[in-house]
């Protein structure tokens, strides 16, 4: 069983939560306040397989830059961000650590913040770009919640 860690609980960071938890095939852990202890997200970090960015556009650098700091190996894990503009590059400090990366975008907005179970993933389109073994586990990842992945190259990622 895979271990995710969704860093921001937002719109969407919540939908996603829920949806995978909804799945029933992850375990899942969030960080849901902003000041959270270097520590106890060191230890997250450390024992998540995969890690979604689930952050404002303009602080998806500054995020990974703070995963980086931590100086936790990160080879084999895989970290996405979800932002629909920006590229994987915008975690490319990650990838030279060694870790897979990508972009996880739905293609759909979210309203307002969840605390329930949600299918709200289901039956939309994820639109996925980043390393081949990223790209393989965002496909996975978005069948079992249900959605409608599709890759997408770096250049048309802002359309």
């Amino acid at each position: 069983m895979d271990k995710i860690l969704i860093i921001g609980f937002g719109k969407l960071g919540s939908h996603l939560y829920y949806s995978l938890k909804s799945a029933g095939t992850y375990s899942i852990t969030a960080v849901k306040e902003r000041n959270t202890k270097r520590s106890i997200l060191a230890g997250m970090i450390r024992s998540a397989d995969v890690i979604f960015i689930c952050v404002q556009d303009s602080k998806i650098t500054k995020t990974a830059e703070s995963i980086y700091k931590l100086n936790i190996p990160l080879k084999n894990k895989t970290i996405f961000h979800t932002s629909g503009a920006l590229t994987s590059d915008a975690v490319a400090e990650l990838k030279k650590h060694g870790a897979f990366t990508g972009s996880f975008h739905p293609v759909q907005s979210f309203a307002k913040r969840t605390t329930r179970l949600t299918d709200s993933f289901k039956n939309i389109y994820i639109a996925i770009e980043g390393d081949k073994p990223a790209v393989r586990q965002a496909y996975t990842i978005a069948k079992n919640i249900g959605s409608l992945p599709f890759t997408i190259k770096k250049e048309n990622k802002v359309y």
